[in-house]
């Protein structure tokens, strides 16, 4: 990870006076930072080129790439790259802009021998990669033909097995998602149960009604007073409540 841009007050007066006439890429090397640095720095302060100082720069600019200018970094005649066919990399060479070969064709070549008809090139260990000269060997087109049903059997296997690991991968996730969207929903359903036990209405207690009309009220203390019928001694309940 890149270090962190220090902003002194420096190079923020500098950043604010030379943000007009000077392009990101030129304030960045003189601030001595990145691109993205300056362009975040500014979008923080708000600073933002004016048309005129735009069209200065465009004329700055103008020209700078020639119509058929080759980019810097074109690559040129005998560069060597590696491109994948079918699953099988292979090394190819430019012979000139437009113009390339197979490497194994332009070394066999190279040394003057010829490929006969019927034949084509090989590689000795099967690594298309190590395309040297002394790897390379002339074999009968039957014969590539059986190396190359055999690779592309083994291709298609290979694209097979991929293919059904990311079935498989894809039927997992599906089955996670199905989980969670069922614990989600039973989630929801207990919330749900417990909201609604909440709001219950309390059933109020009701007590039936006693008849005290043939009842004689009896005081036993200053807060209690009981009720006796007709006939039963007084003494002998206060006695029991004052036990």
């Amino acid at each position: 990870m890149g270090k962190t841009m220090k902003w002194t007050h420096t190079k923020l007066f500098n950043l604010v006076l030379y943000f007009e006439p000077l392009t990101i890429q030129e304030l960045a090397l003189k601030l001595g930072c990145t691109d993205s640095a300056v362009r975040r720095r500014a979008r923080d302060l708000g600073l933002k080129k004016s048309a005129s100082a735009l069209a200065l720069l465009r004329l700055r600019n103008d020209g700078t790439f020639k119509p058929g200018q080759i980019p810097v970094n074109a690559l040129r005649d005998k560069k060597v790259t590696i491109r994948n066919d079918k699953g099988r990399l292979e090394k190819w060479i430019r012979l000139s802009a437009g113009e390339w070969e197979p490497l194994k064709l332009y070394l066999w070549r190279s040394v003057g021998k010829d490929i006969p008809e019927g034949y084509c090139l090989s590689y000795k260990d099967g690594d298309s990669l190590n395309c040297v000269l002394s790897n390379l060997e002339l074999i009968t087109r039957a014969e590539n033909l059986k190396r190359n049903k055999k690779h592309q059997q083994t291709y298609q296997s290979t694209k097979a097995k991929r293919k059904d690991a990311e079935r498989k991968r894809k039927e997992i996730l599906k089955e996670q998602k199905k989980k969670q969207a069922a614990a989600e929903r039973e989630r929801k359903r207990l919330e749900e149960q417990l909201r609604k036990e909440s709001l219950k209405e309390v059933k109020p207690v009701t007590f039936k009604p006693v008849d005290l009309s043939n009842k004689i009220p009896l005081r036993i203390d200053a807060k209690t007073v009981v009720y006796i019928r007709p006939g039963q001694d007084p003494e002998k309940v206060k006695l029991k409540y004052q036990r």
